[in-house]
C-alpha cells in the first residue's frame, strides 16, 4: 500500500514482459499535450513526480542513505525534487547529475538551487 497525500493505492507486482511500453516519440507527444493543451508546465510535472517518488521511496525503504542520479530531461528534474522532499523529511540523500549545471535548463537549476546538498556532477 501506498499513501500519497490523502489518496492510498495498492499495486500488485507484474513482470516487466507483460507491460506496454512508450517510445521516446510518444513521450515526447504527451509531454507536449500536458503543456500545450491542458497547460501543466514541465516544473509542475517534475515537481509532482519527484513528490510522488520520494513518497514511494519514504514508504518501502529504511536505506540509511539514498543516491539520486539525475539525467539532463524531466526524469532527472523529477529526480531532484525527490532528493529535496527525501532531504526535507531527514533522510541522507546523495545527488548525481550526468550534466554540469551550466548546462542544465532553467526548470533544472531552480530545482537544483532549492536542494540542500552537494550536487555531484558525472560527464
Amino acid at each position: 500500500m501506498v499513501t500519497i497525500g490523502y489518496m492510498s493505492l495498492e499495486f500488485k507486482n507484474v513482470h516487466a514482459d507483460s507491460l506496454s511500453w512508450i517510445s521516446e516519440e510518444d513521450m515526447i507527444d504527451v509531454d507536449r499535450v500536458m503543456i500545450d493543451d491542458l497547460r501543466i508546465e514541465l516544473i509542475q510535472m517534475m515537481e509532482n513526480t519527484g513528490r510522488a517518488l520520494s513518497s514511494v521511496v519514504q514508504e518501502r525503504s529504511s536505506a540509511s542513505r539514498i543516491v539520486v542520479a539525475a539525467g539532463s530531461g524531466g526524469n532527472g528534474g523529477g529526480g531532484l525534487v525527490a532528493a529535496r522532499h527525501l532531504i526535507n523529511a531527514g533522510r541522507d540523500v546523495s545527488v548525481v547529475t550526468t550534466v554540469p549545471r551550466d548546462r542544465m535548463d532553467a526548470g533544472h537549476t531552480k530545482v537544483n538551487d532549492s536542494l540542500a546538498v552537494t550536487v555531484d556532477t558525472q560527464h
